[in-house]
């Protein structure tokens, strides 16, 4: 009699749990729904002609869009934040977007009662042209311009990871919606994990973002995302193999031989820099009486390094851009060690291998960081990027432009 007892308990504690994962199950699917649903509807207002159609549009939506959110200003901080983007591609109206292909993936979702957390990936590969008559400007060789079709149009690929926190009423609805870099600090030990309220502590952390893509997001992305291979020219060589370690590594990372970290984008040049497939700039391990300060203006540093053989320990000029751009402007040994500038510029001067900085926040602090991989054949220098990945984008007269470096790769010191 006890055994038969005991053999019908183990029987409905299974099927309790059995009923429970289908309960979560459903909730996963309604989430699922939700998220595919709204980012479907951003790709429609992607698709738009131009700046002033994509804001028609986004007026004409934007009260069914508010089912999704908890309120409207959730609702406006996201559509602000795909503004950007859509701005970023069509070089805020010096640009035609021929057409856009969006890729999208939930790479996992976490519930706990009415709360759930589920993390986002979202590609876009689009093709642009120039709206005016193409003038290829006479300093850029021939091989350095980005290979378009007949029609004078090339192409450029995004990617976004975005934390979706959502909470349920009477039914699911976003309570925050955040893209990992957008009106951020850029600050290497910054995680994703402290946007989201202490409450949450007991969810699981976020996953890592080299998580192995599906192969039909590979293949697309393949597809898309030709390889420009430079050929060398008049300038140092080395800036042709900076924009090729650029290009290689645009949208994953080269771990475990260097750290990834949320935000990304100063680590990333600087292995462009650095890297033995890339400039080949030497490490600085001389501080010159400069001690690194990444709290307050301005950002000093006198060093520039990392140690690839025990627990990395890298500057902080190495992976955050404020100290970067300062070490880039003020590096007194760059006869002998690291990079070094020739001088600031606008960006119709720039060269293969040179950087862009932003300032996302217009706080007058560079934020953000790009490396000029190839030019348009207008002359337009064309980006790749961490944080927020970006292949062979224009960031032609976007407002949040800091300023253009030109480095000396072709009297810095090479290891």
């Amino acid at each position: 009699m006890k055994k038969i007892f005991v053999a019908i308990l183990i029987l409905g504690l299974i099927g309790l749990l059995n009923l429970n994962m289908e309960k979560v199950k459903a909730e996963e699917y309604q989430i699922e729904e939700l998220i595919n649903q709204f980012f479907n509807e951003r790709v429609n207002l992607l698709s738009s002609k131009d700046l002033e159609e994509f804001d028609l549009r986004l007026e004409n939506i934007k009260n069914s869009l508010l089912s999704y959110f908890l309120n409207f200003t959730l609702l406006n901080d996201s559509l602000n934040e795909l503004r950007g983007i859509y701005g970023e591609a069509e070089g805020y109206g010096n640009f035609e977007i021929v057409n856009i292909v969006p890729l999208i993936r939930i790479y996992r979702i976490d519930i706990k009662d009415n709360t759930a957390i589920s993390y986002v990936q979202q590609f876009i590969l689009y093709r642009v042209k120039s709206k005016f008559i193409e003038k290829v400007n006479n300093d850029i060789p021939k091989e350095c311009l980005v290979p378009t079709d007949e029609n004078g149009i090339w192409r450029a690929s995004t990617s976004d990871y975005y934390t979706i926190i959502l909470t349920k009423e009477l039914n699911w609805k976003i309570k925050k919606f955040i893209r990992d870099d957008y009106n951020n600090e850029e600050i290497p030990e910054l995680s994703l994990s402290k946007f989201i309220n202490p409450l949450l502590n007991s969810f699981p952390p976020p996953p890592n973002n080299i998580i192995e893509l599906p192969n039909y997001i590979k293949n697309e992305i393949n597809k898309f995302s030709v390889k420009i291979i430079l050929n060398n020219y008049i300038e140092s060589n080395y800036r042709n193999k900076a924009a090729n370690y650029a290009d290689n590594w645009w949208n994953s990372r080269n771990t475990p031989k260097y750290p990834d970290y949320d935000a990304d984008c100063a680590n990333y040049i600087s292995q462009c820099l650095y890297d033995d497939l890339g400039g080949r700039f030497r490490q600085d391990w001389n501080n010159n009486g400069v001690i690194e300060q990444p709290s307050n203006p301005p950002f000093l540093s006198q060093e520039w390094h990392i140690n690839l053989y025990s627990n990395y320990n890298p500057s902080y000029s190495w992976t955050w851009n404020p100290c970067q751009d300062y070490y880039a402007i003020y590096n007194i040994d760059g006869s002998q060690y690291g990079f070094v500038y020739r001088y600031l510029t606008t960006y119709m001067n720039l060269s293969i291998g040179d950087i862009v900085n932003l300032d996302q926040n217009g706080n007058k602090i560079p934020d953000h960081v790009g490396i000029v991989v190839a030019f348009s054949t207008n002359g337009t220098p064309l980006i790749d990027a961490h944080t927020s990945d970006r292949w062979h984008v224009s960031w032609k007269n976007l407002s949040s432009l800091y300023h253009c470096i030109h480095l000396d790769y072709e009297y810095g010191y090479h290891y």
